[in-house]
Order: C-alpha cells, then structure tokens, then sequence
C-alpha cells in the first residue's frame, strides 16, 4: 500500500509540475501561481502526512523538475503564437 501511496504524490506533483509548465509556455501569468501553489501544497502535505522525508521529497523533486525540463525544451521550441492560432481558426 505504501508503494501504491507514493506513486499517488509523484502523480500529483507530476501533474503540478505539467500544468506549471504550460502556464510558462502560454505566458499565463494565473496558471503559472495556482500551479505553484499547487505544487508547494501537495509536497507540504506529503511530507506532513509522514509519507516521507524532506530529503527524499527534495531527491524526488529535483528528478521530477530535470524530467521535465528536458521534455519542456521540446515544448518552447515549437511554440505556437497565440496570434497564429487566432489567425488560424478565423481562416478555418
């Protein structure tokens, strides 16, 4: 069950860390604070439910963080402007 626990927090920081990553890319200045604050709640509570430790949780993160700044490169460099998206579904 502790596994199964474990694999739940990653999963919700993932997701936190995914929709940070979009606000960045879309310059959404509200999704990038509720991601965060997001994000800062669940490791408080995983660390305040005693799932684990502050060092693991900084371990974890730190991965999580690299993982997704690898995939985010890939993300900024086929940005679309949101004035060419515009243009694209009023040529639609």
């Amino acid at each position: 069950m502790k596994g199964l626990e474990t694999f739940g927090w990653i999963v919700f920081i993932l997701s936190s860390v995914t929709f940070l990553i979009s606000g960045i890319v879309a310059g959404d200045p509200w999704s990038i604070a509720g991601s965060a604050m997001f994000l800062v709640g669940v490791v408080a509570l995983w660390i305040a439910l005693g799932s684990v430790t502050s060092s693991q949780v900084r371990d974890q993160l730190q991965a999580v963080i690299y993982a997704s700044s690898e995939s985010s490169a890939g993300i900024t460099a086929g940005r679309v402007s949101r004035s060419s998206r515009r243009n694209f579904h009023d040529a639609a």
